[in-house]
């Protein structure tokens, strides 16, 4: 329903009853699609791509939690929703301004910030791929011990380097620190929940790396047929959103259109 409301569905699966106020359409149609791959699947393989589906959701989302906070967008089609915020950006742009005023120190700012950014984003990087170094030499089997020690012990090690560097470094702490006004859209609500889930984690970098390590050791370890099975299921879903979901996005003009901040922006972010 959420996705069918912002575009990368067809409208009819965002149709609400009007006495049940419920997504009957949607609801019966999926339900009769999921009974004829019970019917001829063996339920071991479905509840196999349930796992996967379900892991695969979580670790985007402790990944995203790590980008947002450490790398967030600059612009932010968001809309603001509370007097609080339409402060906060306006005070945001009242020291925007300020700054302007002063190219010096509006460069050394800059400067810090990119060199803060890449800084966090190598970190990022580097973490998952010791991740994926660590949980690869304890799932693959046949390896000699101590070269699982050694490829353990330099994943661990690159780990908890970057997990040192990433502590050290400032993010943001609030909602507000980086969200800014602008678009119009009406169907951003995946996109709020995940702002939200981002600033309500708490023991950033710890916590949503250590989602990522176990649900990548669950996953690499969930058998090669059922990985088949998700992949060709991520490839109908790919042609689906490159053939519908992608031109009928609502964020597909927003995205391309420039994000402006002006009195009557904010103004109508509070009305909204």
């Amino acid at each position: 329903m959420a996705m069918a409301r912002d575009g990368l569905l067809p409208s009819f699966f965002s149709d609400i009853s009007r006495h049940t106020q419920v997504p009957v359409k949607g609801t019966i149609a999926t339900g009769i699609f999921i009974a004829i791959l019970a019917f001829f699947m063996d339920v071991s393989q479905l509840a196999g791509m349930v796992s996967v589906g379900t892991l695969l959701s979580f670790t985007v989302v402790a990944l995203s939690i790590l980008i947002l906070r450490y790398v967030p967008p600059d612009e932010l089609p968001f809309l603001l929703s509370d007097q609080q915020s339409n402060v906060s950006g306006q005070l945001l742009d009242a020291f925007e301004t300020d700054v302007a005023g002063m190219p010096l120190i509006q460069n050394d700012v800059a400067q810090d910030k990119l060199r803060r950014r890449k800084l966090a984003a190598w970190s990022i990087t580097m973490v998952c791929f010791g991740i994926l170094v660590v949980v690869a030499a304890i799932s693959t089997e046949g390896l000699s011990s101590i070269l699982c020690f050694i490829l353990s012990g330099i994943g661990g090690m690159l780990v908890i380097c970057c997990l040192t560097v990433l502590n050290s470094i400032d993010h943001a702490g609030t909602k507000e620190s980086f969200t800014k006004s602008g678009g119009g859209l009406s169907g951003t609500s995946q996109m709020s929940s995940l702002q939200d889930a981002c600033f309500m984690c708490p023991f950033v970098p710890f916590l949503p790396v250590a989602s990522v390590l176990i649900n990548t050791y669950l996953l690499l370890n969930i058998g090669a047929q059922t990985w088949i099975r998700v992949l060709i299921w991520l490839g109908v879903g790919v042609i689906i959103y490159i053939f519908y979901g992608r031109g009928h996005s609502l964020l597909f003009d927003d995205v391309r259109r420039p994000i402006t901040h002006t009195n009557d922006d904010h103004a109508d972010a509070t009305l909204s």
